[in-house]
């Protein structure tokens, strides 16, 4: 699990928690996304700003082309509900860039973030 903290908030990666089709390892996924979180923050970080109670997770679920290019991304579940920063989450993963799977079917990724201040305790 990777941790960004800046301005007294947390935007987790639940790596542990990902699932991804066969094509690609669960390393080179996560690699992936270790490239791309800072923008998944960013989309957070500015919308907490005009709401200081905004806190969740998020599912995003897309597919990697054979190219490693991700498509069909959409947010699959949210206990955020803020279609703001979904949004923003959304569009920022659809020019994200991973290894190119073995084969040539799409490999399908269900990834999790948890965004919350810094003051609420994790593991709830």
């Amino acid at each position: 699990m990777r941790h960004f903290i800046l301005l007294s908030i947390f935007c987790i990666s639940l790596y542990s928690q990902a699932k991804a089709g066969e094509g690609l390892t669960r390393e080179q996924i996560h690699g992936g996304m270790q490239k791309n979180t800072a923008e998944v923050f960013g989309c957070y970080k500015s919308e907490i700003k005009k709401h200081p109670e905004l806190k969740g997770r998020i599912q995003l679920s897309f597919d990697i082309d054979s190219q490693g290019k991700v498509i069909n991304s959409k947010i699959s579940k949210t206990t955020l509900n803020h279609k703001p920063t979904e949004n923003c989450v959304v569009e920022k993963s659809k020019i994200w860039i991973f290894p190119q799977p073995i084969g040539t079917q799409p490999v399908h990724v269900e990834y999790p973030f948890e965004f919350r201040r810094t003051s609420e305790h994790l593991g709830k």
